[in-house]
């Protein structure tokens, strides 16, 4: 009744309503919006949405699906007024498959924000190669997705060169290599979710700090680390200004890390 009423809204979030069912959604009057947020919304189907969305495909630039059902049957709904506006995509979480979301992206022009983490039917490489597409994006989620190499994020960040904010937690990929390699590739990294990543070591910790210098969010939340380790980052989380020797060279960093998550590192947690 309020969405009746109300003729010049143009901006809908139900985030967090885990009671809406299709029924409710398709009885919101159909109207052009500018921004959708379904965020929550498990109990909403893949055919729910193909039938809601396509009244909004043309205007839509901000759109969060995360936890939704949303797939094939909505991406085919979606694509069918390509060129889509989308400049903020979040479908992590929900049941879209790798074609599906290589046509998806293929259909979107100006995406900034891209969230494809822990989509369960998405490998990694599509998830890779549907963001690459797009150099202007800002911010990419990979987090939990089957399969990310090295070669891959190489890959995106060869193409995602604007990137800062980056999530690959619980990905698999190779920690170190990967920090390593986004220090080189990233070095306008503000946020970076690494949790659960395997073999994150010392050095890498200190080069994507030197190389890195706007970080202010660092996520290594279940990485197995050492003491050497979980000394950088306590003089991280106090932004002293401080040394690495690494053979043949010294870097100093003064730390920029208003955040670090370090819950449950290894054996033991720290505040």
């Amino acid at each position: 009744q309020f969405s009746v009423r109300c003729k010049n809204l143009h901006s809908i979030s139900l985030a967090g309503c885990v009671l809406l069912t299709d029924n409710l959604l398709l009885q919101m009057p159909s109207r052009p919006l500018i921004s959708l947020d379904l965020c929550g919304c498990r109990r909403l189907t893949d055919q729910a949405l193909a039938k809601f969305l396509p009244s909004s495909a043309h205007s839509l630039t901000h759109l969060n699906l995360r936890g939704t059902l949303f797939g094939n049957y909505a991406v085919s709904a979606l694509s069918a007024a390509a060129p889509l506006k989308l400049s903020k995509l979040n479908v992590s979480c929900t049941e879209v498959n790798g074609a599906a979301m290589r046509h998806l992206s293929a259909c979107c022009t100006e995406l900034t924000i891209l969230d494809m983490s822990y989509a369960p039917l998405l490998h990694a490489d599509d998830a890779v190669a549907s963001a690459a597409k797009h150099p202007a994006l800002r911010k990419v989620g990979l987090g939990g997705l089957p399969g990310l190499s090295i070669e891959a994020l190489e890959l995106l960040l060869h193409s995602c060169h604007e990137v800062e904010n980056l999530g690959i937690g619980g990905s698999g990929v190779a920690g170190a290599e990967a920090l390593r390699l986004i220090a080189n590739l990233a070095p306008g990294l503000t946020t970076l979710n690494a949790h659960k990543l395997p073999g994150i070591d010392e050095e890498s910790v200190f080069r994507l700090c030197v190389s890195c210098s706007k970080l202010t969010s660092l996520d290594l939340y279940g990485c197995d680390i050492d003491d050497s380790v979980m000394g950088v980052l306590h003089k991280l989380r106090r932004q002293d200004q401080f040394e690495f020797f690494s053979p043949g060279e010294v870097l100093t960093v003064q730390a920029p890390i208003e955040e670090v998550s370090l819950r449950y590192i290894g054996p033991r947690a720290m505040g």
